[in-house]
């Protein structure tokens, strides 16, 4: 599980991405209106109604709701280490239904080893949500997609090289972003969560595909409180596995 392990670093993360984020120098994408968004959950906390039925609202509210700004498990949100850089808690979404595929398979089997073929005990226990973006939002994309996001990453390690020495070659970076230390990203993704404009990020999905490396998917973070609904954001479509 992902936690930040070194306070410092965390802090020389958020200043350097802060600093960039200010500059309006990282790269974004619009994500269009009406988009379909997908995320799994424990259908313990969406209960699957009788049939014909549909989740009342407080559990569609809760669907779309963070819950971990007090935690210190999720990579790009949750507690903060340092006084004066405020927790934020994050909805983690993908793009793509095979990247939503890739990200369950990954946690299912403990976030080890290579990627395996299919496995419908994966979705044991889950609620899929599908959800409509009702309005156009812009975001901060670090996705491997965006061409730009190269040279911004390694300008940002660059930055925050401070009390370790990093090497900012691409796969060096990524490394760092998927390992179990997030005190890189989430000294990141609090910036993202602070900033007015964009406050939402792009980024890879932990797990490959079985079928192509190039086949992973992007999530997609919307920053904000505990509990709270992120805004224009609306449960269109639940299915139980």
């Amino acid at each position: 599980m992902p936690n930040v392990q070194d306070p410092v670093l965390f802090e020389n993360a958020y200043r350097a991405m802060k600093a960039l984020l200010d500059a309006r120098a990282t790269p974004t994408r619009q994500i269009y209106g009406n988009q379909h968004l997908y995320r799994a959950i424990d259908a313990k906390f969406l209960p699957q109604p009788a049939p014909g039925g549909f989740p009342s609202l407080t559990a569609q509210r809760a669907a779309l709701s963070p819950f971990d700004e007090s935690a210190d498990r999720n990579r790009w949100s949750g507690a903060s280490p340092v006084s004066g850089i405020p927790a934020s808690g994050g909805l983690y979404c993908v793009l793509q239904q095979q990247a939503l595929v890739n990200e369950v398979m990954h946690y299912h089997r403990g976030q080890k080893g290579p990627a395996t073929p299919f496995d419908p005990a994966s979705f044991a226990n889950k609620a899929i949500v599908k959800i409509r973006l009702n309005q156009a939002r812009l975001a901060i994309d670090l996705s491997q997609s965006n061409p730009a996001s190269k040279d911004f990453l390694a300008l940002l390690f660059d930055r925050i090289r401070g009390t370790k020495t990093y090497h900012t070659n691409s796969i060096d970076i990524q490394r760092t972003l998927g390992a179990g230390d997030s005190s890189v990203p989430r000294g990141i993704g609090l910036a993202i969560a602070q900033c007015g404009y964009a406050p939402i990020l792009i980024v890879p999905t932990m797990r490959f595909s079985d079928r192509s490396i190039y086949e992973r998917g992007d999530n997609i973070v919307f920053f904000g409180p505990n509990q709270q609904p992120i805004p224009l954001l609306t449960v269109e479509e639940i299915t139980y596995g």
